[in-house]
């Protein structure tokens, strides 16, 4: 059996990429920014309502412990949550309408 070994490189990146803004990838972006500890910035973010729970919801529910988690319509915000709440250190209760 082989192992796959995926590592951090040694060199930093530093390149602004633009996008569309659709809400799509403002979510991805916002997941990036989360996962990298606020190293990646982003502006220009979409308006829409998922991507502003999103945004909300990793800003300020993520940094308390077991955590209760309802994204309310947001559909595509759940979806990238639970992914990212699976890498995080505490426990979170994802819900949504």
């Amino acid at each position: 059996m082989s192992l796959i070994s995926i590592s951090a490189g040694s060199k930093h990146i530093h390149q602004t990429i633009q996008l569309t803004g659709s809400k799509s990838e403002s979510n991805r972006a916002l997941i990036l920014r989360a996962l990298s500890k606020g190293k990646v910035t982003i502006t220009n973010l979409s308006a829409a309502a998922d991507t502003v729970t999103l945004e909300q919801i990793l800003t300020t529910k993520f940094s308390e412990k077991n955590s209760q988690i309802n994204v309310g319509p947001a559909g595509t915000a759940m979806r990238f949550l639970t992914a990212y709440a699976a890498v995080q250190d505490n426990e979170i209760e994802l819900s949504g309408s």
